[in-house]
């Protein structure tokens, strides 16, 4: 009977951060924060464009986009605006949180 308490004991230490609702709290987290750095990436993407800071000249491209009236390829929108933020809050959150 000592043995089945200590069991269930550490059966239930184990499982104290698997919450289910804090992934989900989690996961909108990180879809707010990629949003907003969306829209500022995107802006900064149309002030460099107009403003001739880079352009994309190339035909080596998987797709080009029309962003208003400027051509990007759809590899900039994906790895650069869309997959960075998350790449960067993951690492944060797993090799450099303190668990706190």
């Amino acid at each position: 009977m000592v043995h089945s308490v200590r069991l269930e004991s550490e059966c239930a230490s184990a499982h104290v951060g698997s919450n289910p609702t804090s992934s989900a709290v989690e996961d909108s987290r990180f879809i707010k924060v990629t949003a907003y750095f969306l829209v500022l990436a995107l802006l900064v993407e149309y002030v460099g464009l107009r403003l001739n800071h880079w352009s994309f000249p190339g035909l080596h491209y998987i797709w080009k986009i029309n962003y208003l009236g400027h051509h990007i390829p759809i590899e900039e929108l994906l790895f650069y605006f869309i997959l960075s933020t998350p790449g960067i809050l993951s690492y944060y959150e797993f090799l450099d949180d303190d668990r706190r």
